[in-house]
């Protein structure tokens, strides 16, 4: 006989037939779940109804039935139940079989079924009063709890311990201590304060009102500490109060003692193993349920993983996910995913996601979130696509995730089908147009984000701000002005994230006395205290206007300590304009702020070659090889067919190389025919002038658009991304190119858009 059906058999009346049990018990399958079980035994007891009609009977049957419902949350059977009672006059108005349903709908969260009740109730007893109390404040509604005692109190009843016990818990939930401090006088009175389960309930009730120093108190002057319950209360209140060192004294006190924890003892010590790092007691903590020989709780097993994934002991969480057969829970394999997500720890993401049996929306969404907000857009798309082939339907939060994959790749025409879909499935709320906007934007499509925009109706803050960023990373400047003076005029406030895009459009246009403007405007008009982002952003206004000492001024000037994108900002201006001594001193900065990041390094690596200081660059590239800091390879895409095709620098395995070097080779020849000469200066390696001739020519954003004119015909524009910034000498053969042959080509680095057409490029030769 299994754990479940004993339980159900102790659950049974002295008066139910042996037979009748024995009979229910045989017919259940050993593995059978319990919802079933009790459906059983509550049908063999409404059989029963007709063979025994006595009251005595039939108030102990509808009891245990209505504690089965109660134990197992199976609230449909426990409104049969009350059907049933309704029906029979005698049981209607009996106030124990009114408490034990008021219970019932208690436990199974039918908090308006048990309000009902309760208000029906010809005749209202503590208990009656304790049962609905109990029920709100083990629901998430603990002010309804609350507010319910205070009726009773004006109505002149008295509690009694499990009253104290379920509203002080109520209290706590709230943080209502002041309430809780008047109950707690009212106990004292009553004579009821000293109950174990009530001065439990005061202690937990005190900590989690920020009153530690009260709960320490009552806990020290407890004379018997044998509740594992009162620990429990002490040890959360100090977890929770972010006092992990005391939460793991009392922790070694409770184990010095011979007290044993339960599940949550250790769910709050390991959570304060986590926040301390305290790796060596977690795994004692772990041995320690191990040697219980119990199964864990989900909630252990889910503190565990934290803890160790926190401690970066990733193999470890991983073994207990395998080990603890989780590969079946959805819920826990998700959050795990989830987690790591956040860590930025693909690879065990990818590993919890394999393992899990069976996939829901949420486990797909999750991995692909997880590969696009880690840059991994390739694979994120390549999943959406199983995905479909596998018959799931993307939700609106999956849209969201692959749409964000599309914009690092700048997918067109997966965007559209995305687009489309969202359309078409009526997925599009607020959140999704503002992000489609977005992608739209970054993929160089304006015009189609345009149309969205113009389409939304009762545009909030963030759609004017997401056209706002749009405009402006394509150089559109004076259009994102206007779209912010309009923004005004309707009254709609802008936020933070709003003038940082207006600051980046103003410096990417250079209109440097209406980014100034915008800057004092943000701080006098609308009260907006300044992020680092926008000091950065107004370094790099100044700084390509060529005002590099006011760009330096403002730096030195500012109320907030200076950050490496500020002096980041600053060094690539004085590169352009070739003020090498600031150029020098920014370097300096930027290194003490940021020594171990590679593209530091690289940047002040290209100065000082601009500057012909060849052995300066020499020992920062020794230095960044000992550092072990290596420089992104340059990279540029180009989507043709709805396939991604990429190239690195110097690229030697792309199947159509031997035709791409052809069409290089041809235009090269048409362009120096026409006047072009190579500008070496951009090569940045101390080589001979045909190397550095050769070497441009094989830069990643050429091959591109060689690819790109070989495949993508005449009247459709060529759409490249770079994920490095676009070299000077390429700048000009694409503007050349554009003009010969007549071509549109988009290119977008990690600075910003450059459209160009005709010979002439958006970004107005300055980026």
């Amino acid at each position: 006989m299994t754990t479940v059906h004993h339980s159900l058999y102790s659950l049974l009346p002295p008066s139910f037939s042996s037979k009748n049990t024995r009979l229910v018990l045989s017919q259940s399958p050993q593995k059978s779940e319990a919802k079933t079980s009790v459906k059983e035994v509550f049908s063999s007891l409404v059989a029963s109804f007709d063979q025994n009609s006595s009251k005595p009977f039939i108030q102990e049957s509808f009891s245990s039935a209505l504690e089965l419902c109660a134990s197992h949350k199976i609230a449909y059977l426990g409104q049969q139940i009350h059907a049933r009672i309704l029906k029979t006059s005698s049981s209607s108005d009996d106030g124990f079989l009114c408490t034990r349903l008021l219970f019932m709908y208690g436990k199974c969260g039918r908090l308006f079924d048990a309000q009902k009740l309760f208000d029906e109730l010809p005749q209202r007893t503590i208990f009656s009063w304790n049962a609905l109390i109990g029920g709100y404040a083990s629901n998430g509604e603990p002010e309804k709890a609350v507010q319910l005692y205070w009726n009773m109190r004006r109505l002149d009843e008295m509690p009694d311990g499990c009253t104290f016990s379920s509203v002080l818990k109520a209290c706590g939930l709230t943080e209502d201590l002041h309430s809780g401090i008047e109950i707690h006088s009212l106990a004292v009175k009553c004579g009821l304060s000293c109950i174990g389960f009530v001065t439990n309930a005061l202690v937990s009730m005190y900590a989690k009102c920020g009153q530690f120093d009260i709960a320490r108190k009552l806990f020290e002057w407890m004379p018997e500490k044998s509740d594992v319950v009162l620990w429990n209360c002490i040890i959360s209140g100090c977890v929770q109060t972010s006092m992990y060192f005391d939460a793991i004294f009392l922790f070694r006190e409770m184990h010095r003692i011979g007290m044993r924890m339960n599940s949550f003892t250790s769910v709050s010590i390991l959570q304060a193993c986590t926040e301390l790092y305290f790796i060596k007691l977690g795994k004692e903590v772990h041995c320690s349920l191990l040697k219980y020989n119990r199964s864990f709780e989900l909630y252990e097993v889910n503190a565990l993983m934290v803890m160790y994934t926190r401690n970066g002991r990733m193999s470890d969480a991983v073994r207990l996910f395998v080990k603890r057969g989780l590969d079946s829970d959805l819920q826990m394999g998700n959050t795990l995913m989830d987690m790591y997500t956040k860590c930025g720890l693909v690879s065990y993401s990818k590993l919890i996601f394999h393992k899990i049996i069976d996939k829901d929306v949420v486990s797909w969404t999750t991995m692909i979130a997880c590969y696009s907000l880690n840059s991994y857009y390739s694979e994120a798309i390549e999943l959406f696509r199983k995905l479909q082939k596998e018959g799931i339907k993307p939700d609106s939060m999956m849209m969201g995730s692959i749409l964000l994959a599309c914009s690092g790749l700048v997918c067109v025409s997966l965007l559209k089908q995305i687009h489309g879909y969202t359309i078409r499935n009526m997925l599009l709320d607020r959140v999704l147009e503002n992000t489609i906007i977005d992608v739209y934007g970054e993929c160089g499509e304006v015009k189609h984000a345009l149309n969205i925009f113009k389409k939304i109706k009762n545009k909030d803050v963030v759609t004017w701000t997401s056209m706002i960023t749009c405009c402006g990373m394509h150089g559109l400047g004076r259009d994102a002005i206007e779209l912010f003076d309009r923004m005004e005029a309707i009254g709609i406030v802008p936020d933070h994230i709003t003038f940082l895009s207006l600051l980046y459009a103003c410096s990417h246009s250079r209109l440097t006395m209406e980014g100034k403007m915008f800057f004092k405007k943000m701080i006098s008009e609308y009260k907006l205290n300044p992020w680092p982002e926008h000091y950065a952003c107004v370094v790099d206004l100044l700084g390509r206007a060529g005002e590099l000492k006011e760009a330096y001024e403002f730096i030195r000037n500012m109320p907030t300590k200076p950050t490496a994108p500020m002096w980041c900002a600053l060094l690539g201006a004085c590169q352009v304009y070739s003020n090498y001594e600031l150029g020098e001193l920014a370097a300096q900065e930027l290194l003490e702020l940021e020594p171990e990041n590679p593209g530091n390094h690289v940047l002040i690596s290209n100065t000082f070659a601009a500057m012909g200081k060849w052995k300066d660059v020499k020992e920062l590239r020794l230095k960044m090889m000992k550092m072990g800091l290596k420089k992104n390879p340059a990279c540029s895409w180009i989507e043709v067919g709805s396939k991604i095709n990429t190239f690195v620098a110097r690229d030697n395995y792309h199947e159509d190389l031997p035709k791409i070097h052809a069409k290089l080779d041809e235009i090269t020849r048409m362009l120096e025919e026409g006047g072009y000469i190579a500008d070496t200066s951009f090569v940045l390696h101390d080589v001979g002038e045909k190397e550095k001739i050769k070497m441009l020519q094989t830069h990643s954003e050429r091959l591109a658009i060689a690819f790109g004119l070989i495949h993508i015909p005449q009247g459709s524009t060529i759409r490249i991304t770079k994920n490095l910034r676009v070299c000077g000498d390429c700048h000009v053969f694409t503007k050349l190119v554009s003009k010969m042959l007549g071509r549109d080509i988009t290119v977008r680095d990690t600075n910003r858009f450059h459209h160009f057409k005709d010979g002439v490029c958006s970004c107005g030769d300055f980026w």
